[in-house]
């Protein structure tokens, strides 16, 4: 209404009488706070209707939650008369909660006084719903109450509809409705999940087994037929529909089954990760890893076991902090698994039973070793790794037999677990040595890289597609843009499981390619897919790339994030360096100081439509404002600090815009980059800005590498003989020279 030629669009006041003053109050509070503060249904319904109408999913999404916490024994036979004005969906949605509610308290529910009135018509109304979605036999059950209602103080009767109120019962999670393996839990036990892994036997996984345990491994080794569920309580369990049949040796058992995983109950979960045969690790927000060699069971003493087991892994200890080994990433492979610490630094091992089977666990130990430093983002393939460094740099390691490592021709006798920097061998246009590189990720034996400029490349395993080249190799060794033909279109996303790959566009729209339910697709195609997971639920192998979260709602400052660069709602254009950023003049009043000095001031840039920034790159002007819609740091480490040709980087605004507190979190940005060559520039860096936390950061770090630090270049351009003096000391009484 606001952008268009609508006659409100040049008006002060704008005049609605299409809603209650409550209502409209209320949605417009809404739409400041995204909480709902009102209890009539009567109110409830109008601001849903509203919702729908203005086509503000997440609002109608919030009404019937808050609906949901407001009926009562008395209201539940109310609610029924005023939910049919309610666009199908939802209606049907809520319908099914007052019937379990209803179900629930059915003896209570009976004898108010609204009952007698209104049961047939809400029963009649429900069956009608189950018949046209050819459920005739729960159909036929309801309507047979109903007819019947006039006994509805039978014990009997009541105990039947319970009873039956199981089988029709399909108020499934959303989220979880292409993954068949949750499809029979209780809704009361949905409601209560905060996570889910669906995962299961993959193609090419070879084991030394006996044949009856190769047969086991098949029963409950299918795709998508196992899951690990973690509950908003911190419980962990394992959901398997054959799990006990294998425990009794009962194959006419097939009833999904729930078992506790005792090790990691209590534990505060962030991720799971898993990708081949019977090994899995797990993540904690706490910075704890623990690991399982015995996905699909093993046998003791004649009997096979099949509850799973994690252990703690002990991360070698890192001297300067403490805070410094917290683990914020893992990676698992066939038999060997990659973490990543919060300072960057990468560790590899290999599983303790992983026997003579090893293009995969080549010059890996069963302890964790450093790999690599400065990384920021880690994938395990088959029997290979890839990482992304902070500067945007793509290393790997492990097997190169179908060029999975890029780094060209294919040796399947490739031993050398030493990082190897891709990129395109000399005389071919183009490398990635000069491309920034946001993020890996791997596939069986292929691997997909996102750069900064929204291009996708792809290397290795081409059996299937996977590459999106449009080509049918077996193989390609060096990366190579996926379909040329949409090299303009902009990918913010990417993942890829087994030898299917997934991407997303800038708009949001899901593409995929690769192996799909057994076709080979050869160039990317789009999907009626809203995010990822359901892609490969979908289309792919039916497995998750990695665990789905439930019920995160979006809050106020993940709406604007999605406002953020979006020309649909801007009303203000920020031109650097001849590129624009869409941005909205009352968020950037509301959250600069400097920003709304411009705009309440007499400046210049007051009264224009597009402003021009010239003092800063485009690259370091959109991290902040990005920064003002979102709260967080986008920018990679060398745009972080200090001017170079006369352009501010992003410390340099925050200094001259007075913002503190993004001061402090590229400081905290800069912590995490700090390395031997070039702690002693950053203490420099600090003295010269007087920034006391990264000083003292600094002296510690060098305090433990003091004997490095001194033979690096940025000591030696210390920038005079007092600094490197008040360095040294200050190092010194950090105990860097005691014994």
């Amino acid at each position: 209404m606001l952008q268009t030629n609508f006659v409100e669009n040049s008006q002060s006041i704008i005049e609605t009488h299409y809603y209650r003053y409550v209502v409209y109050k209320k949605f417009l509070e809404y739409l400041y706070t995204g909480g709902i503060n009102l209890s009539p249904f009567e109110d409830l319904l109008d601001l849903f209707e509203l919702a729908d109408e203005v086509c503000l999913k997440k609002l109608q999404i919030d009404c019937i939650e808050t609906i949901k916490k407001t009926i009562t024994i008395s209201n539940v036979i109310q609610l029924f008369n005023l939910i049919n004005k309610m666009a199908e969906y939802y209606k049907k949605e809520l319908m099914k909660y007052c019937f379990n509610f209803y179900f629930k308290n059915m003896t209570n529910v009976i004898r108010t006084e609204i009952f007698e009135q209104s049961v047939k018509n809400i029963l009649y109304t429900y069956t009608h719903t189950y018949t046209r979605q050819q459920n005739y036999r729960i159909g036929k059950f309801i309507l047979k109450f109903c007819i019947n209602s006039n006994k509805r103080n039978s014990a009997k009767n009541i105990v039947s509809f319970k009873r039956f109120h199981f089988h029709f019962e399909s108020n499934m999670c959303s989220n979880l409705r292409n993954w068949p393996v949750f499809s029979s839990l209780e809704p009361k036990f949905i409601s209560e999940i905060h996570m889910v892994m669906v995962f299961g036997l993959k193609p090419y996984c070879r084991s030394r087994l006996n044949l009856l345990a190769v047969l086991l491994l098949l029963k409950i080794g299918k795709l998508g037929k196992r899951a690990l569920i973690v509950t908003k309580e911190k419980e962990v369990y394992d959901l398997n529909d054959n799990l006990q049949a294998l425990e009794n040796r009962d194959n006419s058992f097939t009833t999904l089954y729930r078992k506790k995983i005792k090790d990691l109950c209590g534990k505060d979960i962030k991720t799971f990760a898993y990708s081949m045969g019977s090994h899995m690790l797990a993540l904690t927000n706490e910075g704890e890893v623990y690991s399982c060699d015995n996905v699909y069971g093993q046998w003791k003493n004649g009997t096979f076991n099949m509850d799973l087991t994690f252990t703690l892994i002990n991360i070698p200890v890192i001297q300067d902090s403490q805070n410094m080994k917290r683990v914020v990433d893992i990676a698992c492979g066939n038999k060997h698994f990659s973490i990543l610490t919060e300072i960057g630094e990468v560790y590899a091992w290999k599983s303790n039973n992983s026997g003579l089977e090893g293009n995969s666990t080549y010059g890996l130990s069963i302890t964790p070793k450093l790999i690599l430093s400065n990384v920021g983002c880690i994938s395990c393939g088959y029997n290979f790794a890839m990482t992304v460094t902070r500067n945007g740099k793509v290393y790997g390691w492990g097997s190169n037999d179908v060029g999975q490592l890029g780094i060209g021709g294919n040796n399947f006798e490739n031993k050398n677990m030493t990082p190897q920097l891709v990129g395109i061998p000399e005389g071919l246009v183009g490398s990635l040595s000069n491309i920034v590189t946001d993020k890996v990720t791997c596939g069986l034996n292929h691997t997909l890289v996102l750069t900064d400029k929204g291009a996708i490349y792809a290397w290795g395993g081409n059996k299937f597609s996977q590459l999106g080249t449009g080509q049918m190799d077996q193989f390609c060794s060096i990366p190579v843009m996926v379909d040329f033909q949409m090299e303009k279109m902009r990918w913010v996303d990417i993942a890829a499981l087994n030898n299917t790959s997934v991407a997303v566009t800038e708009a949001g729209r899901v593409y995929v390619w690769g192996d799909c339910r057994g076709e080979c697709i050869s160039t990317p195609i789009a999907t009626s897919s809203s995010n990822v997971h359901d892609a490969f639920g979908q289309c792919g192998p039916s497995i998750m790339h990695k665990p789905l979260i439930l019920n995160e709602k979006l809050d106020i400052l993940g709406c604007l994030g999605i406002a953020f660069d979006d020309y649909l709602t801007s009303d203000l254009k920020i031109q650097v360096e001849g590129k624009c950023i869409y941005v909205h003049k009352i968020i950037l009043t509301i959250c600069s100081l400097h920003l709304r000095t411009m705009f309440e001031g007499d400046w210049a840039e007051n009264n224009q439509s597009v402003i021009e920034i010239n003092k800063v790159s485009h690259d370091v002007y959109k991290a902040y404002l990005k920064y003002l819609y979102t709260n967080t740091v986008d920018l990679c480490l060398i745009n972080t600090f200090e001017k170079i040709s006369g352009k501010w980087k992003l410390f340099d605004l925050a200094n001259g815009y007075c913002e503190d507190n993004l001061k402090k979190q590229c400081i905290h940005r800069i912590k995490l980059g700090i390395t031997v060559s070039n702690v002693a520039y950053f203490y420099s860096f600090a003295v010269k800005y007087n920034t006391e936390e990264l000083r003292e950061f600094c002296v510690r770090f060098a305090s433990i590498h003091m004997m490095a630090v001194v033979e690096t270049e940025n000591f030696a351009k210390l920038e005079d003989e007092n600094l490197m003096n008040r360095f040294i000391n200050e190092a010194g009484k950090a105990g860097c020279f005691k014994n």
